[in-house]
């Protein structure tokens, strides 16, 4: 998810659920709410590194009560250097923070990015695939955070007593709004699984598939389907006469292989194949008679279409020995 909208988030929960939200409180749950995004960093660190360890550890449960402690932490040393004696205590900071830290987590559970809950002990990504960046959820955020400030100006304007209470109310109903639009999302996820796995695709049947949600159009989706021996991609429409699972492209996995049983052992493939959830593999010929072996997600491939993806890339010489091996950001080549 965003960050704009795990903020507008944060700040829609201090208005909610914090009795009396001091300044204090809403800036440390604000900061612990985007403060996992920071394994942003590792892109520092090269491809392979951002890779490997983007949401991560920075995103399970250990790793967001860590980073929101800190949080809380570097809040209330701010506010003592500057202002002393006006510190929060601890405690409140800690719900704030641990409130920040838990949004944030869920969020990105409901996106196809996912979350590792479980690390150190399982590196297993979690993910449900309901919202992505996701307009309506944005816009109805924005008018739960701006519409008691405008109906308050304007209350202002004609005398009448200004009542906060208003911003309570509204940010608690922004709040069912937004788990009910989650459930509505989970209902049409489900429905566009169903129909992308209720047929089959030139006599093959389905092993396992993914509908992805697009940021505008929550009753389309971005389908792809594990056969056998292919990867069917198809479009999943939910809404009238024209609901159905539209197939576009057929992707056919390689057939075994010694080069492709080397390419497979070598550490690029073995830690891209970690977290690649429908890895499309290509053998090409290279030059001086050697082979080339790319990888590529097709699911990160139908989420950002069109933009640059993570790849990985094998060299074999012609007795296939490995000749080089990466993990690279290039172009979407399908």
């Amino acid at each position: 998810m965003d960050p704009l909208t795990h903020s507008l988030a944060a700040l829609t929960i201090s208005r909610a659920l914090l009795r009396r939200p001091a300044a204090q409180s809403t800036l440390t749950l604000l900061l612990a709410a985007n403060v996992s995004d920071l394994d942003y960093l590792y892109v520092l660190g090269g491809p392979a590194a951002f890779f490997q360890h983007h949401h991560g550890w920075t995103h399970s449960i250990a790793g967001a009560i860590l980073l929101a402690t800190a949080a809380a932490l570097a809040v209330r040393w701010v506010v003592r250097k500057k202002k002393p004696g006006t510190a929060l205590p601890l405690r409140p900071l800690l719900v704030a923070a641990g409130l920040g830290a838990a949004s944030h987590l869920l969020l990105d559970w409901t996106t196809p990015a996912g979350v590792q809950p479980f690390w150190p002990f399982r590196s297993t990504q979690f993910r449900l695939d309901w919202f992505s960046a996701d307009f309506w959820l944005l816009i109805l955020l924005l008018l739960g955070l701006a519409l008691p400030a405008l109906l308050g100006l304007v209350a202002e304007e004609i005398g009448a007593r200004r009542d906060d209470r208003s911003r309570l109310r509204a940010a608690r109903v922004t709040l069912a709004a937004c788990l009910l639009m989650a459930g509505a999302r989970a209902t049409l996820h489900g429905q566009a699984v169903d129909e992308l796995e209720a047929r089959h695709y030139q006599g093959r049947t389905p092993l396992r598939s993914a509908a992805l949600p697009t940021p505008l159009n929550p009753f389309r989706w971005s389908g792809i389907v594990e056969t056998p021996a292919t990867y069917e991609l198809a479009e999943v429409r939910l809404l009238g006469a024209q609901r159905a699972a539209v197939p576009s492209t057929t992707i056919y996995k390689p057939g075994s292989s010694p080069a492709l049983e080397v390419a497979l052992a070598t550490p690029t493939a073995r830690a891209y194949l970690t977290r690649a959830r429908f890895p499309q593999v290509e053998i090409l010929p290279a030059a001086g008679e050697g082979w080339e072996i790319r990888m590529q997600d097709l699911a990160s491939a139908e989420r950002w279409r069109g933009m640059r993806q993570f790849s990985a890339r094998i060299e074999l010489d012609r007795q296939l020995s490995v000749v080089s091996e990466s993990l690279s950001y290039g172009q979407d080549n399908r």
